[in-house]
């Protein structure tokens, strides 16, 4: 449901922004899970990339871009989801007896539209080509460079909406009759929706080659995917249905 670490492709991006330039270094991400029972995530991330004329590869994620003018470009482009559900890690003994959600790859394209030197929008198709949810889910985004931006300083921000179909918001947040029966929690059919996320970076270049990345997001899904206890009604698998993620990182270009 939440790919917080989508805004790890556009830091490398960032700092490896020149042709046939790589880039490596590590960073930390930070991240509230979405699922009921679960600790906070953090993790080691490794911040490595390669910008080529058309082919690229940026943290989890590696594409084939082709320019179709001076301001569209479409690519083709494959990604990790991070999103994942494991039982055993769950602080609450009914969770414990659900299936886990397993974390894997999608594989789609996307058309992006330079709409001045400073701002970007993009459309995006990304499938499940394997057996887990087998979705398609469709993203609208925008990312502005702010105007006080400096070539050693860039500040950004990004807004995005994804829609969510009801197969993958049922892998992810449902509980099958089956589950339920297992577990004593009530069954629950997800229906499709919206997920909603704005993210803010800032860039600093210590030279030419050093540089600091920070990134903070912010995931929003319907509130009516949230368990709530009183009227037992939502997913009981949902802890909360707005999300906070950020991740920091140093990174060296070659």
């Amino acid at each position: 449901m939440k790919r917080w670490t989508a805004g790890l492709g556009l830091l490398v991006a960032a700092m490896a922004a020149q042709a046939g330039s790589w880039q490596a270094g590590g960073g930390v991400g930070v991240a509230q899970s979405w699922y009921r029972g679960a600790d906070n995530r953090a993790s080691a991330l490794p911040l490595v990339g390669y910008q080529g004329e058309q082919f690229y590869f940026q943290g989890a994620e590696l594409g084939w871009k082709q320019p179709l003018g001076e301001q569209l470009s479409i690519t083709a482009k494959a990604e990790w989801e991070f999103e994942r559900f494991k039982p055993k890690d769950s602080d609450i003994a009914a969770l414990r007896q659900l299936g886990e959600r397993k974390h894997g790859v999608l594989v789609g394209g996307e058309l992006a539209w330079a709409l001045d030197a400073r701002t970007g929008l993009s459309l995006s198709a990304m499938h499940d080509p394997r057996s887990r949810h087998k979705s398609t889910l469709t993203t609208v985004a925008v990312e502005h460079v702010l105007p006080f931006s400096t070539q050693q300083d860039q500040f950004s921000v990004s807004a995005g909406a994804s829609y969510l179909p009801k197969a993958y918001m049922q892998y992810y947040t449902g509980v099958s009759a089956a589950e339920a029966a297992r577990s004593g929690l009530p069954a629950y059919q997800a229906d499709a929706a919206t997920r909603y996320q704005l993210q803010a970076g800032w860039r600093h270049g210590f030279n030419r080659q050093l540089g600091m990345m920070v990134r903070l997001s912010v995931s929003h899904l319907p509130a009516y995917i949230k368990w709530q206890e009183a009227t037992r009604s939502g997913s009981p698998m949902i802890a909360r249905n707005v999300s906070v993620g950020g991740l920091v990182g140093l990174s060296y270009r070659y």
